[in-house]
């Protein structure tokens, strides 16, 4: 195959090349692959090649021998496009517009500064450059970190498992961990992890738009056996042979002609976000146009007085220029997309540690405004462990325990569940291993607690058809054929849609009877009766005969095959139980109590929703379940008009037929019983139609359109590949009290974005005012170049880091879903921004103005080093203190110190900027244009920064009595 596999070339008598002959799209569809398929001697000759076996999987594999498959085939391991370096990102950074015209203004003030100054004349030049480069650096490397952690998160949801047969046995896998060999089951919803040939298949259509473009359905078989790598499976089951992976798969032959690029996702707050930055932009700009030109304006009045046009001037004006780009660079808030990714970053991980896996980051923040919860029953608000409890046969409930079943219906049962399955139940180190549907697995179980062994009576080389489950139907059907050609038909579903199949039953020892209507009542009653314990049933049928008297050829289609189950033998009716979680309850009633409307989505009957609703506290124990409290899925789709499309050159949109009476009925639905996908995808769309946020639970195939449609689509871990593929988040532990804790972190970023907001506001509105004020009235600004990046260093890099990553406190779910057209700065946070800009300016213009005649400084503003150092030193104090108050920003949080100590991340940031602060005014010098405070100055300094703080707390006090 390459230059480093010759080492095991003897072990296969086929090659990667050879195998990749038959996956080519446009010689599958030609017929041309099933032709170099059948030369090469068909499926068994492959096998034989391939060291396998279609029936068993690899034989007694070992790990070295996994590894030599992988060195000789390749990995199943997705490519991951390289890295952006750290330099790389450094670089991007450099090239902002602002940064340029910020470096190259300092270059020319270097060359000027050196010709007129060997020895000084550099200072300010190199250290602009200087502190432009910190700041960039900075910032790039919060942006290199956050792309690592993306990526380690983003890798983990491609692994997902799938089910192969190895040593005879059936096993769950990560598909990472495939080999070229691997016997693979499919069936609907698996998303086909390589190429692979099908050995056996029963009716498999496929969608192979991800790879052709084309949405049209392929039908696998005789004729095109091929399984294309990420192709996904609608209908059937069957199994493959795995062919090719990862890199040497079609997929990733693909994948190389093109080159893979990482983009930024933008989620709808950082869209949001971008607006309010781009005014604060346009507002910086002003400010810094204007402030250039008054700065020109005395310079130049001045050299009018002067009569000459000197280098001072010149470097006056190059200055000025240098004060003005500051000036935009601190003005323009890129802290505001940081703290968003950072808070987005920072809540997934943590919601990762909680057991939630968010695969899009706009869902972090969307969990946050979710309003709506579309809940579904089994494996979400139930445990899925499934068990049966009671089988009925004629009119006597058997047990494994307590019945004898006649020896020939014991054999027709056990046929009945073995063939008309595909889950997989055994012992695996000493551990209970379940694989599949949990309903099939609660069957095997009951199966071998009769006494039969299931492996016995599967036989899959008499099947020669298969069925699956679906919404449709309700039913599952397989047909077996043997040597002589009888077909054997098995069915199983819901009872109402076998029994209506049915014209004969067996009674309990074993002798069939007609099918009348006082037996069929009986059953219902049966029905009835278990429904009140919350039992679900199923039905099981079964129909014998030569294949002519089933009407049925060698190989029937679907429709032949549906055609045939007339006037089938009811064997039996199963009771099976599914407890409800211990967290259930607690988990919705606390969804309701944050402002989540909570709806169930059930397939089961009427009554059973209605007793799962009542204890989950959907529905008050006492309630009567009114005309819409508790609706049936297919009453609710007649009443509303089921979904409207609408088609135009641009966009096709889904609508609720009869809005308003969706509207009406939405005010009291709590629960949708025997609700099809169809029906879940209605509710989806009519609430989202009404604007509002809604989330969707599911967890299997049928569940993915309405998955995808919704705002945000939550899947269980034990969900299909479809569902999984089409989720936004996984419960990896299947536990709904997780859901809480996604709203809990999704509201958290709201905050933590409103926190950094109202800081950064804050200090934009005191900083640019000041410097303006200092431009028209001393003809200066009263902070240097150096000074004010040092300051957009704090308010933008650090103090993204800082407010962006608190952790949810107690009470963040006392408050309210925020909606969709909820503006991101609230009233409450507009006054205290004024307020706190307010008192800022006024105390800093003060010390602007008094503190050279207050402290005896002499030519305070002719050379004013230390009088502009107190300034500078006051002003970050207060902008570090603001800090900590915006911590908390609702008006009822009144300590601002309540969970500082759980937060070490913000502690050190606060400190590690107060430490700089105090080292820059005393060592800065000439590079920070600072001059060396005494320990009282500092102290005074520090004094009337913390003064935010009671600031803050009085203006909180002001919002509760005036807003």
């Amino acid at each position: 195959m390459s230059e480093e596999q010759p080492l095991f070339s003897a072990d296969f008598d086929i090659t990667t090349e050879q195998l990749n002959q038959f996956f080519d799209i446009h010689e599958i569809r030609e017929g041309a692959s099933i032709i170099k398929l059948k030369t090469y001697g068909g499926i068994s000759s492959l096998c034989n090649s391939l060291k396998t076996n279609d029936k068993e999987g690899l034989s007694h594999v070992t790990k070295q021998e996994l590894k030599d498959r992988k060195k000789f085939f390749g990995n199943n391991k997705a490519e991951v496009p390289p890295t952006t370096s750290l330099l790389e990102i450094v670089f991007e950074a450099l090239q902002d517009f602002t940064i340029q015209l910020l470096l190259v203004a300092a270059l020319v003030s270097l060359v000027l500064g050196v010709l007129e100054d060997p020895n000084e004349g550099w200072y300010e030049g190199v250290s602009i450059m200087v502190a432009v480069l910190i700041v960039v650096s900075v910032s790039s490397v919060q942006d290199y970190l956050k792309e690592l952690q993306f990526r380690k998160l983003n890798s983990e949801v491609k692994r997902l498992k799938i089910t192969v047969i190895r040593n005879g046995n059936t096993e769950e896998v990560f598909t990472d961990k495939l080999v070229v060999g691997d016997l693979v089951l499919l069936k609907p919803g698996d998303i086909a992890p390589a190429d692979g040939i099908l050995s056996r298949s029963y009716g498999i259509l496929a969608d192979e738009s991800t790879m052709t473009g084309e949405s049209k359905l392929v039908k696998k078989g005789d004729n095109d056996p091929f399984i294309i790598s990420s192709s996904i499976i609608t209908e059937g089951t069957g199994e493959m042979i795995v062919c090719a992976v990862g890199k040497n798969s079609l997929m990733g032959r693909n994948q190389k002609l093109f080159k893979n690029e990482v983009l930024d996702e933008q989620t709808p707050l950082q869209i949001k976000l971008e607006k309010v930055a781009k005014h604060i932009g346009i507002a910086g700009a002003i400010a810094s146009v204007l402030i250039f030109i008054f700065l020109s304006i005395f310079t130049v009045e001045e050299a009018i007085v002067d009569g000459t046009w000197s280098s001072d001037s010149t470097s006056a004006i190059i200055s000025a220029f240098i004060i003005a780009i500051t000036i935009l660079v601190v003005a323009i808030p890129e802290g505001l997309p940081l703290a968003v990714t950072l808070s987005l970053a920072f809540s997934m991980r943590k919601m990762k540690d909680e057991n939630i896996f968010v695969k899009h980051l706009s869902a972090c923040e969307t969990m946050g405004g979710c309003q709506e919860l579309l809940i579904d029953k089994t494996g979400t608000i139930t445990k899925n462990e499934m068990k049966v409890v009671k089988f009925r046969i004629g009119g006597k409930n058997v047990s494994s325990k307590n019945s004898k079943i006649d020896e020939n219906l014991g054999m027709i049962i056990a046929n009945s569940i073995a063939r008309n399955t595909t889950a997989d139940v055994h012992m695996e180190d000493d551990k209970l291993i379940k694989t599949g549907n949990r309903t099939e697995c609660a069957m095997l179980m009951f199966l071998k607690e009769c006494g039969y062994e299931y492996h016995n009576y599967r036989d899959l080389d008499t099947q020669a058809m298969q069925l699956p489950f679906s919404s449709d139907s309700k039913m599952m059907t397989t047909l077996h054929v043997d040597a002589q050609e009888n077909g054997f038909l098995y069915v199983k579903g819901a009872p109402e849609r076998v029994i209506e199949k049915c014209a004969f039953y067996y009674k309990e020892d074993g002798i069939q009877g007609e099918l009348t209507t006082e037996i069929i009542e009986s059953i219902n009653a049966t029905i009835e009766k278990w429904s009140q314990k919350m039992r679900r049933t199923l039905a099981l049928a079964y129909k014998s005969g030569t294949l002519e008297a089933l009407n049925l050829g060698s190989k029937p289609t679907k429709e032949e095959l549906d055609a045939s189950l007339n006037g089938m033998i009811l064997i039996g009716i199963i009771g099976i139980e599914d407890p409800i979680r211990d967290e259930a309850a607690s988990a919705l009633s606390q969804l309701k109590e944050t402002g989540v409307t909570v709806r169930m989505i059930t397939g089961d009957c009427k009554d059973i929703a209605a007793r799962i609703g009542k204890q989950c506290y959907l529905l008050s124990p006492d309630s009567e379940v009114n005309k819409n409290t508790v609706l049936l899925g297919r009453d609710f789709s007649v009443k509303v008009g089921g979904i409207k499309v609408d088609e135009d050159d641009e966009k096709t949109t889904y609508k609720v037929g009869n809005e308003e009476e969706f509207k009406l009925i939405a005010e009291d639905l709590k629960i949708l019983a025997r609700c099809s996908p169809q029906d879940k995808l209605l509710i989806t769309i009519g609430m989202r139609n009404l604007d509002r946020v809604v989330a969707v639970t599911g967890d299997g195939t049928n569940d993915a359109p309405a998955l995808q449609r919704a705002d945000i689509g939550i899947a269980m871990m034990t969900a299909t590949p479809l569902a999984k593929e089409s989720a936004d988040i996984i419960l990896l532990d299947d536990n709904i009290q997780n859901l809480v804790i996604a709203v809990k972190w999704g509201r958290n970023i709201f905050e933590n974005i409103r926190r950094f907001l109202q800081f950064q506001l804050t200090v934009n509105i005191v900083a640019l005012f000041l410097c303006l004020l200092g431009a028209v009235s001393v003809a200066s600004s009263p902070l240097s170049a150096v000074q004010m990046l040092w300051v957009n260093l704090v308010m933008d890099s650090l103090a993204a880091l800082a407010l962006s990553t608190q952790d949810p406190d107690k009470r963040v779910l006392e408050s309210h879903p925020y909606g969709k057209s909820e503006y991101i700065i609230s009233k409450e946070m507009i006054f205290s921004i004024i307020v706190q800009s307010t008192y800022q300016i006024i105390v800093l213009t003060l010390v602007l103005f008094l503190t050279p005649t207050l402290l005896g400084i002499e030519n305070g503003w002719d050379d004013g080093a230390l009088h502009y150092t107190i300034f500078f030193n006051v002003f970050v104090m207060m902008q570090l203190f603001n800090q900590i108050s915006c911590r908390k920003i609702r008006k009822d949080d009144w300590n601002i110190f309540d969970g500082i100590g759980s937060n070490w991340l913000f502690g050190v940031i606060i400190g590690l900027e107060f430490v700089m602060q105090i080292l820059f005014v005393q060592f800065g010098g000439s590079f920070m244009n600072t001059e060396e405070l005494t320990p009282i100055t500092h102290l005074c300094c520090i004094a009337i920064g913390i003064s935010v703080i009671p600031v803050a707390l009085f203006t909180k006090f002001l919002i509760t009595k005036t807003l």
